[in-house]
């Protein structure tokens, strides 16, 4: 859904709520900035080490960034980290063991992290506690959900993501609020230099160029991270610089979760436009598209090979026109029937004989995870045209 610029702004007049918990622990502090503005978190290092590390592992790749509360329970729960913008998913690093034993709960502001049945399967997902929530805690055979965190400034923010109104959206069936709010990004505090100005888009390009010639990548970074965690109105210079950067460190991944980003707000008319898609075109061969990364590499685990389409843009419905939005429908269906296919060969190399327990379970995933990205393409189509001014193309 798109973002709602009016009431962004009227929400970041909302004071910040500060929270302490009673107790004493060893915290890293990090900066969320979100589309509706800053959240400051802690993450509990010593009580949650395995949780910690694997927070930070997933800030400093800047896995989040781009990220929706993709699910959203009023009075219990905000989740994040699993689905874009478009809401596909990104390829997690493998899960982590749990640990509740660390004399946590999940009280109100809590972070915690999110599972499946298997208690040691929390890898990138994770949810704030809208109130004290004693049922996630461990008891008797439930293990309960690991709780690593807190938000310490602006809950006041992640209780308005919590009173959005949901439904189903993309391969979500619920509690997808409405309008999705994302996480632009999220940075160590102590990796933030606060002395560093906000500088005006021309001093800030001339700046960056400057830094890259000479091959001062890390300063180049920190001056975008700074404006980044500014968390300021949305400027898609910072996200092409970001991604312009990362393509010149061949960090394919971060630089197409920028390239994400910019093409979610930016339009044709953007000075930055066609520089952009070229650098887009250029990592698709090598990168591919982010949202069937997970599909190769689940299918690079078996001795079989079916075919996977790179997906196309999807247009942003609010500012592309009516051409842009025909051209988009052509390649979307083309891809959808691409898909097809590869759901079909995927079938087909289930049914071959010889084939061990552990490919099957991975053939397995590999077909619902291609059908879930057909089916969420097709129906984040049909959103983007309806939310286009002039609303004459077909729906697929």
């Amino acid at each position: 859904m798109p973002i709602n610029k009016p009431l962004i702004k009227a929400i970041r007049l909302i004071p910040f709520l500060f929270m302490q918990l009673s107790l004493e622990l060893n915290a890293e502090e990090y900066l969320m900035c979100t589309d509706l503005g800053p959240i400051e978190l802690e993450i509990y290092s010593n009580e949650s080490p395995r949780h910690a590390n694997n927070f930070d592992l997933y800030v400093k790749e800047e896995f989040f960034t781009g990220l929706v509360f993709h699910r959203v329970v009023e009075n219990f729960v905000i989740q994040s980290g699993g689905y874009n913008r478009y809401l596909s998913s990104r390829l997690e690093h493998p899960p982590i063991e749990i640990e509740t034993d660390n004399g946590l709960t999940n009280e109100r502001g809590t972070i915690a992290a999110a599972r499946t049945n298997d208690p040691d399967s929390a890898s990138s997902q994770f949810f704030v506690n809208l109130s004290n929530n004693g049922s996630l805690n461990p008891r008797r055979r439930n293990p309960g959900y690991t709780v690593f965190g807190a938000v310490t400034s602006g809950m006041g923010l992640v209780d308005l993501i919590g009173s959005l109104p949901t439904g189903a959206d993309g391969p979500l069936r619920s509690e997808v609020p409405s309008p999705t709010i994302a996480i632009r990004s999220i940075f160590p505090r102590s990796e933030i230099n606060l002395d560093l100005m906000i500088l005006s888009d021309d001093e800030l390009t001339n700046n960056f160029n400057a830094l890259v010639l000479n091959s001062e990548f890390q300063q180049a970074a920190d001056l975008l991270n700074k404006h980044l965690a500014d968390c300021g109105d949305i400027n898609t210079l910072y996200m092409i610089l970001k991604a312009q950067l990362y393509a010149m460190l061949e960090n394919q991944e971060e630089a197409m979760r920028y390239l994400e980003e910019y093409f979610w707000f930016a339009n044709i008319n953007d000075q930055h436009f066609a520089n952009a898609q070229t650098l887009y075109n250029e990592l698709s061969f090598t990168a591919g598209d982010l949202s069937t990364r997970s599909l190769q590499n689940l299918l690079d685990n078996t001795q079989f090979s079916c075919i996977i389409p790179y997906s196309p843009l999807m247009p942003n419905g609010d500012i592309a026109d009516l051409l842009d939005m025909q051209f988009a429908r052509s390649a979307i269906l083309e891809f959808s029937q691409q898909m097809d296919t590869l759901a079909d060969c995927i079938d087909e190399t289930q049914n071959e004989r010889g084939i061990s327990e552990e490919e099957e379970l991975i053939l397995s995933r590999a077909y619902y995870r291609a059908r879930d990205i057909n089916e969420a393409i097709q129906r984040r189509l049909n959103l983007e045209i309806d939310r286009c001014p002039l609303r004459r193309v077909e729906k697929s």
